[in-house]
């Protein structure tokens, strides 16, 4: 703690000494995201760097709204210094509608770079509903002084000051219930069929639903729908309706056995992609089918209210085949991967995979969103080849973990890479 102080002390001597000629910046940026949030939940708000040289220090200082959100933390974790997360020379403080992140490595330097640099959390007040709250950059009161947003340069002699982009939290009525699609992230090649899951989850009863998709390229084409083994099986009525490229899945259960509260495949959707697609990402997201037919749950057992569920999208990577080599096991992966969990949001459990293409050393960690270790899933030596894990909601100690963002990261090799996931209650 005390060279944390000294640290920060002789920051703000450097910021002293040379108010008020910082270098302005046109090349280095610190920008803020927007997001939408719902009015009582939680708002993640991305922070953004450019920076066209290497520096030794980041100062951010930022002001928002106290009538609308309040800070809660903030997490480095799926970033570009994600190794920063836990670290004693980073310091998150948040007074009044202030707040001020401050992270350095004066022995190593961070790179050139442009990227993520971690995600704010807030929460948002129930009463909120249909404002927006701006984040913008400011300055935090310092003794004879003030801090605000800034870049030091490597050798610590001279203080930039970046353009700053300002975002917002855009707050909306929160949904009737947390009912929630949402639709798997697959890859797919040329001249290949591509199977995509469908999953839902709800908290009552529910009789009918209807899933209104579209995506985005002509390049996937609609092939079939697969119920069986799904939480639909057991319908009275499943039909698929597709035209261009919009599908219309209408699943009717019957009065005596409705669809119970639960989470997990509704439907699986076969598409074909034709031969020479080129390589993109086809976006399947909700939409109203024909402008007539929207994406709904009917709840019987709530005077039967219709309600829209919260709706997350998902993809299909079109990647070209690669031709196998010679002598090369043409089953092995031929780079490192970390997959998005599936199901997400999940609970209680959900599966996590991993690609590696050559014997490594693997570690595989769940982190909450103070960056503090909740469970080691996996932390050994492992062949080549895909690999599943399982993360059923438990810390090391074996206790049941909050609902909430979660993060997870992988390290193999000199492959590191994190992923985000929600756990929902």
């Amino acid at each position: 703690m005390k060279k944390f102080t000294l640290v920060i002390l002789l920051f703000s001597i450097v910021i002293v000494a040379q108010a008020p000629a910082f270098d302005v910046s046109d090349n280095d940026t610190l920008r803020v995201g927007t997001v939408d949030a719902f009015a009582g939940g939680t708002a993640i708000l991305p922070l953004f760097i450019h920076n066209s040289e290497s520096i030794s220090a980041v100062e951010v200082v930022l002001k928002y709204d106290t009538n609308l959100v309040s800070a809660d933390s903030f997490s480095f974790i799926g970033g570009r210094f994600d190794y920063m997360q836990g670290s004693d020379d980073f310091n998150f403080r948040d007074s009044a509608d202030l707040i001020d992140l401050f992270f350095f490595d004066y022995t190593n330097c961070f790179e050139t770079g442009n990227g993520l640099i971690g995600n704010l959390f807030f929460t948002v007040d129930i009463n909120s509903a249909n404002h927006s709250s701006v984040i913008d950059s400011s300055s935090w009161p310092l003794g004879l002084t003030r801090k605000q947003t800034i870049f030091s340069s490597c050798d610590g002699t001279n203080s930039i000051l970046p353009q700053f982009v300002i975002g917002q939290i855009d707050i909306l009525e929160p949904p009737d219930s947390y009912d929630t699609l949402w639709v798997d992230n697959v890859i797919g090649h040329p001249d290949n069929s591509v199977i995509v899951d469908i999953y839902g989850a709800n908290d009552l009863t529910v009789d009918s639903i209807d899933i209104a998709l579209e995506f985005s390229s002509a390049n996937l084409q609609y092939n079939s729908t697969i119920f069986d083994g799904t939480r639909s099986q057991g319908a009275l009525r499943k039909t698929a309706s597709p035209t261009g490229q919009q599908i219309l899945i209408s699943i009717k259960f019957s009065e005596a056995s409705p669809l119970e509260s639960g989470r997990g495949v509704l439907a699986k959707l076969v598409f074909d992609i034709p031969e020479g697609a080129p390589e993109e990402i086809v976006e399947i997201d909700t939409t109203d089918y024909l402008d007539l037919w929207p994406t709904i749950f009917h709840h019987p057992e709530s005077g039967g209210l219709t309600i829209r569920p919260i709706f997350i999208k998902g993809s299909v990577e079109i990647k070209e085949s690669t031709p196998v080599e010679e002598n090369i096991d043409p089953f092995l992966p031929k780079e490192f991967a970390l997959a998005q969990n599936s199901p997400n949001p999940f609970n209680p459990s959900t599966d996590i995979s991993y690609a590696l293409p050559r014997e490594s050393e693997v570690i595989l960690i769940i982190y909450n969103i103070l960056g503090e270790k909740v469970r080691t899933l996996v932390n050994e030596r492992q062949r080549a080849g895909v690999h599943h894990v399982t993360f059923d909601s438990h810390d090391d100690s074996g206790r049941r973990v909050a609902s909430g963002i979660y993060f997870y990261k992988i390290m193999a090799g000199d492959f590191t890479q994190s992923k985000k996931m929600m756990l929902l209650k």
